[in-house]
């Protein structure tokens, strides 16, 4: 017995053959995924918690990405070589498609998201003991 998703009905398993349908309840949904609030142009959408670190992740590597760009191109324009703009474009293209800087920023901005989750859960853990004993 093979069974199939029904993209009709949200969750909603069918068995080939339509002998049986297992939908799961809002509580084994919400068990399953967790899921938290993702604030984009002062609208809240609730986005599965590992989706939201992905997008953190990405956010800090195109601003790390951002940065060696103004870095670049304003060193290039600065030091005054001939150099013009779409040189200093073209020096920092080839800066970030190498691996290692690609996988450096990933790295870093990694780590990063997930210190920062894991402080916070430190001194939400601790804050609370604190309150217990009051």
């Amino acid at each position: 017995m093979f069974l199939a998703l029904d993209c009709t009905q949200p969750a909603t398993w069918k068995s080939v053959g339509g002998s049986a349908t297992v939908q799961p309840t809002k509580t084994e949904l919400s068990a399953m995924v967790e899921t938290t609030l993702l604030v984009v142009s002062g609208k809240k959408l609730t986005v599965p918690r590992l989706l939201k670190r992905i997008l953190q992740v990405a956010i800090a590597v195109a601003l790390t990405a951002a940065v060696f760009l103004v870095v670049i191109v304003g060193n290039g324009l600065l030091v005054g070589r001939q150099a013009s703009l779409q040189a200093g474009i073209n020096l920092w293209l080839a800066f970030i498609k190498r691996p290692d800087i690609l996988a450096t920023m990933i790295l870093t901005a990694l780590v990063t998201v997930l210190f920062v989750y894991w402080q916070r859960n430190q001194e939400r853990r601790a804050g609370s003991a604190d309150r217990m004993r009051s």
